[in-house]
């Protein structure tokens, strides 16, 4: 017999060390055979022994990063960003400002260009002077209050000296027309002429043809009006455009009004025509 010296419990069974109710060691001792049934025994049961697992030490894991730390990288990474943006906003305005003035020096330059060209190249309406135009009638010279209206900038002495000539040579030219004499209008031909759709005309060509229209009519007569001079390119060529109302009697009759543009250059002092040509029938 066994018997567990801290609760007192009894076991039949020798085989037992350990007290089943605390786990004491057992010890043996010899029962009384006068006290029959040991009140104290504890009805043995099967003994079951289970390996006793080995206490293993907690897992220590590293501490969690401080959220002090976090919170002190979040402000680097916005101020670095907010830095790339300030950085960014002030090479854009940089750009722009540059952009802004490379405009206005292109426009001011290009201005300054216009305003030296409109200074060369001006379109001169010069009104007729009597003396310019003594076999016309009152209709065909525009008034001086007309001409101070069409004049897009103030004349140099040259422009208009030119456009003085130019009138002149135009009212020459409507009065041998008007006269029908092909001999004094064909002097005021040059020898090469762009001749309405021909270009570089004979003064001959130009004589054959103004003779044919002279030979179908008995009278001729001109109202020029709206009259433009503008000089070219160089001090020896003009273009002057202008309005041609036309009346024509004999066999035929034949009225209408173009807008015509003849093309002059000055040979020995006198402004001859090298161009002739309607450009606008109304």
């Amino acid at each position: 017999m066994k018997q567990c010296p801290a609760c007192r419990s009894q076991y039949t069974d020798d085989t037992l060390q350990y007290c089943l109710q605390d786990g004491t060691p057992l010890e043996s001792f010899d029962p009384d055979p006068d006290e029959g049934v040991w009140k104290t025994a504890v009805p043995e049961e099967e003994t079951i022994v289970s390996e006793r697992k080995r206490s293993q030490p907690p897992v220590q894991y590293p501490p969690p990063a401080e959220p002090v730390r976090q919170r002190a990288v979040e402000p680097r990474q916005r101020k670095s960003r907010t830095g790339l943006l300030v950085f960014a906003t002030a090479l854009g305005t940089l750009l722009l400002l540059g952009l802004v003035g490379a405009g206005y020096l292109i426009f001011s330059r290009g201005g300054r260009q216009n305003t030296s060209r409109t200074d060369t190249n001006v379109n001169v309406t010069v009104a007729r002077t009597p003396e310019a135009t003594p076999s016309l009638s009152p209709t065909a010279s525009p008034s001086p209050a007309s001409n101070s209206e069409n004049v897009n900038a103030a004349p140099t002495p040259d422009t208009a000296e030119i456009g003085r000539e130019v009138t002149k040579a135009i009212a020459g030219w409507q009065e041998d027309t008007e006269s029908l004499d092909t001999d004094r209008l064909m002097g005021r031909y040059a020898d090469s002429v762009d001749y309405y759709r021909t270009a570089r005309a004979s003064r001959d060509f130009v004589r054959r043809d103004k003779e044919r229209a002279f030979s179908m009519y008995d009278s001729v007569r001109f109202e020029i009006s709206n009259m433009k001079i503008t000089p070219g390119s160089t001090p020896d060529t003009a273009t002057a455009e202008f309005d041609k109302a036309w009346e024509f009697d004999g066999e035929n009759h034949s009225e209408g009004k173009v807008r015509s543009r003849l093309s002059l250059k000055r040979v020995g002092g006198e402004w001859l025509i090298n161009g002739e040509r309607d450009i606008k029938v109304y």
